[in-house]
């Protein structure tokens, strides 16, 4: 019981001598900084949260009226006793200047596709904030790039912080972009192979879609396609060629079961038009309940041209299953 009291008062004392000495440091400003003589600034609080990097915004590309609102932040230490105004402005040079320093490629929202309630904003007598509101419109951008949208303080009537350069990231993606797993059959003259992997359908609008041709897509053998429809299964429609140069010359969908007699012996025993590598499974729809893509598509080898389905020594069929 000794032993426990006196543990019990050389831990008060230490407790004592510990509060003593941060008192000591608190009055000799060693620990201690006095922010009340520290001027008024302005700046943009979510530019400062995210260290001027871009800030994506996700958004479905169906969405009707998207819009985000930007902050202006009064940091001072007590609210002013006048108004504090602010003017925002696009920075187009900030956004250049970052892709190069980075290695990106963002690209600056066109000027049609974005109105705001106002570029002035007024932070009131004895408050800290303001903001304006931009309003998007989907239907003037192209889904298939990465935009941003780089607002700045172009000036106020309080110094401008550093951080002052919110970059809006506006990601836009429709419903059926995502990764799939991926199963099917290549007929090829001579490289014939089942295709069983995941691959990712992106983006193209808010019903089209940029989908491989199986695993030729990190080749950029690549086709873009509609989903004609919001239920049940529906048609996939216009059909166009996506990814460059090294997508095919002459492709597109196929609604018959090797046209052209093509010699594919070497598949056997996979032969186009006996089952399971049907055009009537494989029929080019959506399903929505079991969110499928079932695709038949073709193309000419070594890039001729010729005529459609007939000339197409290349056929897949493939099935996309969302993960």
């Amino acid at each position: 019981m000794k032993k426990m009291k006196i543990n019990k008062v050389l831990a008060g004392v230490g407790v004592m001598l510990l509060m003593g000495s941060f008192s000591s440091c608190l009055k000799n400003g060693k620990y201690y900084t006095d922010f009340s003589s520290v001027s008024a600034s302005v700046d943009l609080p979510l530019a400062a949260t995210n260290n001027n990097n871009p800030v994506p915004f996700a958004y479905d590309a169906t969405a009707a009226s998207p819009s985000i609102p930007v902050v202006v932040n009064l940091a001072s230490p007590a609210p002013l006793g006048s108004s504090t105004t602010a003017t925002l402005a696009v920075d187009a040079t900030w956004l250049s200047d970052y892709n190069t320093a980075n290695g990106t490629s963002y690209v600056l929202m066109p000027a049609d596709a974005y109105t705001v309630s106002s570029w002035d904003v007024t932070i009131p007598a004895g408050k800290r904030v303001d903001s304006m509101v931009v309003h998007f419109d989907f239907n003037k951008l192209d889904l298939t790039q990465s935009y941003v949208l780089p607002v700045t303080i172009s000036q106020a009537s309080q110094p401008i912080e550093q951080w002052n350069h919110l970059m809006l990231n506006i990601q836009v993606k429709n419903q059926f972009d995502a990764d799939y797993t991926c199963t099917g059959f290549v007929f090829h003259p001579s490289a014939p192979r089942a295709d069983n992997a995941t691959y990712h359908i992106s983006t193209a609008g808010p019903y089209t879609c940029t989908v491989p041709f199986g695993d030729l897509g990190g080749g950029g053998y690549l086709f873009n396609t509609t989903v004609a429809g919001t239920s049940g299964t529906v048609a996939l429609t216009s059909y166009a060629v996506a990814g460059g140069s090294a997508a095919p010359a002459s492709s597109g969908f196929m609604t018959a079961d090797n046209p052209g007699n093509i010699d594919y012996s070497a598949a056997l025993p996979q032969v186009a038009g006996q089952s399971p590598w049907l055009s009537s499974t494989y029929n080019n729809t959506y399903n929505y309940s079991t969110k499928t893509f079932w695709v038949h598509v073709g193309y000419v080898g070594g890039g001729a041209a010729g005529t459609p389905q007939t000339a197409y020594s290349r056929q897949f069929y493939l099935k996309f299953v969302q993960k």
